[in-house]
């Protein structure tokens, strides 16, 4: 189950998918969803991966992939 703000940040990066058939950068997911750290982005990306609601490719600026 993801809180409020995972879900928010899940969706943007859906919707972003959806519309440029590539992923948001972190910096682009912080804007989208009103957020000034990135640090506090990254902790959201890690729990939506150990949701298994995303995948980080390594080695890659847009690097996330949903599930």
């Amino acid at each position: 189950m993801l809180t409020l703000k995972e879900r928010q940040i899940y969706q943007f990066i859906r919707q972003y998918i959806l519309t440029h058939d590539y992923s948001p950068t972190v910096a682009e997911i912080a804007q989208g969803v009103s957020v000034q750290s990135r640090g506090v982005i990254y902790r959201y990306l890690k729990a939506l991966v150990e949701k298994n609601c995303i995948q980080m490719l390594p080695g890659q600026r847009r690097n996330i992939r949903l599930v």
